[in-house]
């Protein structure tokens, strides 16, 4: 346990615990907004997980060349969305309407239901658009 202390101690003098709380705050806005993604993909859109069609070119997953834009556009909407709400309560910035969000519900719920919501549209308008 003394060496779990002396070891936290010398990263504490050389890593401020500022920067720490950022890293998370980074982490937070990355895993917040996939999860969304995630369980709306897999609850909403699809409903099931096909392990077979996940590698394989032009099944379900496949999307564009491997990569859902849609997903990784409103993952960054999502992260970018954290870190305002975040920079609200941590920096005293004041913008009107996310510093309401910030106080009141923190980031996570917030992005959350944001990333899910708009992810799930975007999915449903572009699956009726090609149908």
């Amino acid at each position: 346990m003394t060496i779990v202390g002396v070891i936290g101690t010398i990263i504490a003098i050389f890593f401020p615990p500022e920067q720490y709380e950022w890293f998370l705050l980074l982490i937070g806005g990355a895993f917040t907004s996939l999860a969304a993604i995630m369980l709306s993909d897999y609850f909403i859109i699809k409903r099931y997980y096909d392990p077979q069609g996940l590698l394989k070119v032009d099944e379900r997953y496949w999307y564009s060349y491997g990569v859902n834009l849609i997903a990784v556009i409103v993952w960054l909407v999502g992260f970018i969305f954290y870190l305002l709400v975040a920079a609200t309560t941590l920096l005293g910035v004041s913008i009107p309407l996310i510093e309401v969000v910030a106080f009141s519900l923190g980031s996570s719920a917030p992005t959350f239901i944001l990333v899910f919501v708009l992810y799930t549209v975007l999915m449903r308008c572009i699956k009726v658009g090609s149908t």
